[in-house]
């Protein structure tokens, strides 16, 4: 089996919040111009020892990892067919991220 990573690229971008003028800092903040957002730059991007899977990148993003309904709402909606309407992914990517979240239900009982 192929091994992914559950999460995106690392981001070392020394200053990654911006604000509405283009300018960047290291910290959050908000002053008169409003507040900053998170925005580094992809330049700055990390690779992890193994590339990202996009299906497990989604569900950690939108998803409690504990809670087991929505564990089951991704498994089967995996073991349906991956349409491709959350994100791409490769059968490899599809195969890994079903088995990951089939053990992730197992652990979350």
């Amino acid at each position: 089996m192929t091994i992914f990573a559950s999460a995106p690229p690392i981001n070392d971008d020394p200053t990654p919040w911006l604000d509405s003028r283009g300018l960047r800092f290291r910290i959050k903040h908000g002053d008169r111009y409003g507040t900053t957002k998170w925005s580094p730059r992809p330049g700055f991007d990390r690779p992890r020892a193994h590339e990202a899977n996009p299906i497990l990148v989604e569900f950690r993003e939108r998803e409690n990892p504990k809670n087991i309904y929505a564990l089951s709402q991704w498994i089967m909606f995996i073991g349906e067919g991956w349409d491709g309407s959350i994100c791409q992914a490769t059968t490899p990517q599809i195969d890994h991220a079903r088995k990951v979240l089939v053990r992730l239900a197992a652990f979350s009982k």
